[in-house]
């Protein structure tokens, strides 16, 4: 059965971290682009369902397109990202989809405290976090603040073959 997510894509950040996630991020290989997670995992039918439907975009008319920035680098366990701010519309964002649909908690409720973030590199030993953490701090560093702006959410679903693609981007505000 396949998995989906609602993500927010940073196409800003590709340039910056897109070779870097290539290498340490094993997603960015299956076709997921640079993101901020909302909320994983999702429907897994996708949103075929129209009382589905009708609840996101709900929590959509409510949320404003953001501007945010990507400020630091940081690190927990096996990972390595990139930390927007402000962080109140992440957060905000997702704790309305949690409101609206309880049956999906953040990462399967296996996080307490999900922190909103892009990732760069993931399920790392602890020697390659960091070097990936140092190089990547170095060569990031001239860039940030990088500016970016979230317009909406998108749907991703992953496919029978472990690949996953966006079914449908949602604008904030509708």
């Amino acid at each position: 059965m396949s998995r989906c997510a609602l993500i927010i894509e940073v196409p800003t950040a590709e340039p910056l971290v897109g070779a870097w996630r290539t290498v340490h991020d094993y997603r960015a290989n299956q076709g997921i682009p640079a993101h901020i997670t909302s909320l994983t995992p999702f429907v897994r039918t996708g949103l075929h369902d129209e009382g589905v439907r009708s609840v996101l975009g709900g929590v959509l008319a409510v949320t404003a397109a953001f501007d945010f920035e990507l400020v630091s680098v940081g690190e927990f366990e096996g990972t390595v990202w990139l930390g927007p701010e402000p962080l109140t519309p992440f957060v905000d964002m997702q704790n309305r989809l949690v409101n609206a649909f309880p049956e999906y908690l953040p990462y399967g409720g296996q996080v307490n405290d999900p922190k909103p973030h892009l990732t760069v590199g993931q399920k790392m030993s602890a020697a390659d976090q960091v070097a990936v953490l140092h190089d990547f701090e170095s060569e990031a560093r001239p860039f940030l603040p990088l500016r970016c702006r979230a317009e909406g959410l998108s749907l991703f679903v992953e496919l029978a073959d472990e690949s996953w693609h966006r079914e449908e981007f949602f604008a904030f505000g509708r």
